[in-house]
């Protein structure tokens, strides 16, 4: 009876003493070294640790209503306090990184992004993962963030093919609506005609123009002019900020007004016209229609030098473009030329669309001279033969006693057991027999001093 009773009195001072290792020597230790870094937090009190002023913060939180600092709760991201209240207090009163307890557990709050990351890559093991609890894991599943050892590197690797530069680059290039300007400004023109009609697209076109009120003469009244608000300048500046070059943007990164930054585009990059326009000028001026190989390289480089000097307010007539065209044929098309110009075209679409089906007609009598020269004559060729006969007789007439031109000795009218031979001058080229249905046999020959020889058989 005396060993029972002091087996149960060491069992009971065993666990005595192991709750007071768990409860107060282990949190005690834990607070020293984190002080002794210079990390403090809430005081830590025995089991609960701190879940009791976690839940009364949460509960005084909800209770009141979010304080914005605008209009539009909606539109304010500053919900820290709200959501994790403990946080918002704690953070501002232990500083960045402190230390709390969820019961006997220590929790680490950690905001330096060097350390943040330290903990996310570390993979030697020494940081542990919070097991999910069921209804946390089917909110979650089985991604990244609940995952260790090899099953959390496999799924890396697979996530990593993701986030390849290349693949990064892409993604952001599918993304703009058209190209971006870059600091040379040499494509301005092509990016402020997509800029204006993504604009117009989107119905924000309003947000570049200036805003004047026209006066009717008439009724002495103002028309009525669209003004642009907040929210559409906003999606037009980031429109525009999103297809510039980065330096572009860090040059007018204070700019937040769309059409200030479109007037200061234009004002930048508009000299581009007087750049543009001499050249414009000496291209259209030495533009030969005798200079190209095709109509359609021709046609190509016309609208390119006419859109140029349209943008540069030197606009081309259609009838300009049909005397261009006509007025620099070749030398040797000059009644060519005569004669489309008594057609009298009035547009050069006309014009073109003419030019383009004689470059094709003209294309189709060079391969038919190609393919058989003035003067040759006509060459026989067989494809193939068919005959009503059955298929035992379709056989090549050669020998014996037919209608066909040779002389031989065989017996009958067909190529039997006989072997014929004559002069003949009927097959000249490859011959495809078809001796039995499905059964195809190539058989080539050639005449040779007046005989016909079988030279190949397939």
């Amino acid at each position: 009876m005396e060993a029972l009773h002091l087996f149960t009195g060491v069992v009971i001072i065993i666990i005595i003493l192991k709750l007071t290792h768990t409860i107060l020597w282990v949190p005690w230790k834990i607070q020293r070294h984190f002080r002794n870094q210079g990390i403090v937090g809430p005081t830590y009190h025995p089991i609960v640790g701190n879940t009791a002023e976690i839940r009364r913060m949460y509960v005084e939180a909800q209770s009141k209503p979010m304080k914005t600092g605008t209009d539009d709760p909606i539109l304010n991201h500053n919900i820290t306090h709200r959501v994790m209240p403990f946080y918002n207090k704690w953070s501002a009163q232990y500083g960045k990184t402190f230390l709390y307890w969820f019961g006997p557990k220590p929790m680490l709050a950690l905001a330096d992004p060097q350390m943040i990351k330290e903990v996310l890559m570390n993979t030697s093991g020494s940081f542990k993962k919070l097991k999910y609890n069921p209804l946390a894991k089917m909110l979650f599943g089985e991604g990244l963030v609940g995952l260790e050892g090899d099953q959390w590197a496999f799924h890396r690797r697979i996530a990593n093919q993701a986030f390849n530069m290349e693949r990064v680059k892409m993604g952001d290039l599918m993304k703009r609506q058209f190209n971006i300007l870059d600091l040379s400004g040499h494509k301005f023109l092509e990016w402020k005609v997509d800029a204006q009609m993504n604009l117009k697209a989107q119905g924000l076109e309003h947000t570049i123009q200036s805003i004047t009120a026209q006066q009717n003469d008439a009724t002495t009244s103002t028309t009525s002019v669209k003004i642009a608000t907040e929210q559409e300048k906003a999606k037009a500046l980031v429109l525009l900020r999103h297809h510039l070059h980065d330096s572009l943007k860090t040059e007018y990164l204070l700019v937040d007004d769309p059409k200030e930054l479109w007037d200061s585009l234009n004002e930048r990059y508009g000299h581009h016209k007087s750049v543009l326009l001499p050249k414009a000028h000496f291209d259209w001026t030495n533009l030969r229609f005798q200079d190209f190989k095709t109509v359609s390289d021709y046609n190509s480089t016309l609208f390119r030098i006419v859109s140029l000097l349209k943008y540069c307010d030197h606009p081309i007539t259609e009838q300009e473009m049909i005397d261009k065209t006509l007025s620099t044929f070749h030398a040797t098309n000059i009644i060519l030329a005569q004669q489309y110009r008594l057609r009298a075209f009035k547009k050069y679409s006309e014009l073109i669309s003419v030019l383009l089906v004689a470059e094709q007609n003209n294309d189709l009598l060079l391969k038919n001279h190609n393919l058989r020269p003035t003067g040759s004559s006509a060459s026989h060729e067989i494809n193939a033969i068919e005959s009503s006969d059955p298929p035992e007789a379709n056989a090549v007439h050669r020998g014996g006693r037919g209608n066909y031109n040779g002389r031989g000795r065989g017996r009958g009218n067909y190529r039997g057991r006989g072997r014929g031979r004559g002069r003949g001058q009927f097959f000249r080229e490859t011959i495809i027999l078809k001796i039995s249905e499905g059964d195809n046999k190539e058989i080539t020959s050639k005449t040779q001093k007046g005989k016909m020889h079988v030279t190949d058989v397939v």
